[in-house]
């Protein structure tokens, strides 16, 4: 093959896979306005994950259920508890410091959606400090009457250095 047919073979190929699609001004305005939204539903959903620490922090009991469903499902190493379960088990135990990592917000359908971290901190328990291992995150928000709430919640410890996990 000669030399200038192999460049205008590359060119060619180059164009193809750098080309954006081919949008009428109306079809991009609305595809960088679902962008938009879309930003903001992540903006929006992470702000409630920290604002839902925030209040195991605190405590703060009104705060975690105008943030989690009643029926909502939250899954640890002691199995499948309810919202109310969950808060009740809080008095035996308090999150002092923590920190959230490589959150990422992935988009189910219009009113849900999956966010997945890295949590890092410490708990205290009868008056005793401890670091708790980073645990791996998962929480399911769902749009109900307006209003994000979390239906689902899933914390699993990560394996510690030296041991493999499964």
């Amino acid at each position: 093959m000669n030399t200038y047919l192999k460049f205008t073979i590359m060119l060619a190929t180059a164009c193809l896979c750098f080309a954006g699609p081919d949008r009428s001004p109306s079809e991009a305005a609305a595809h960088q306005s679902e962008s938009v939204k879309a930003r903001s539903r992540e903006e929006t959903l992470i702000a409630n994950e920290r604002r839902l620490w925030e209040a195991l922090k605190a405590k703060d009991a009104v705060t975690f259920n105008e943030l989690v469903a009643a029926d909502a499902a939250l899954v640890d190493a002691r199995g499948s508890l309810s919202a109310a379960e969950f808060l009740r088990a809080l008095a035996d135990a308090s999150v002092s410091d923590y920190s959230l990592l490589d959150m990422k917000v992935i988009r189910i359908s219009r009113g849900a959606a999956l966010i997945t971290y890295v949590a890092r901190g410490k708990i205290v328990r009868r008056g005793q400090e401890t670091a708790s291992p980073p645990h791996h995150n998962a929480t399911i928000w769902a749009k109900r009457r307006g209003k994000w709430l979390i239906v689902f919640h899933q914390s699993t410890p990560a394996p510690l250095a030296g041991q493999r996990a499964g």
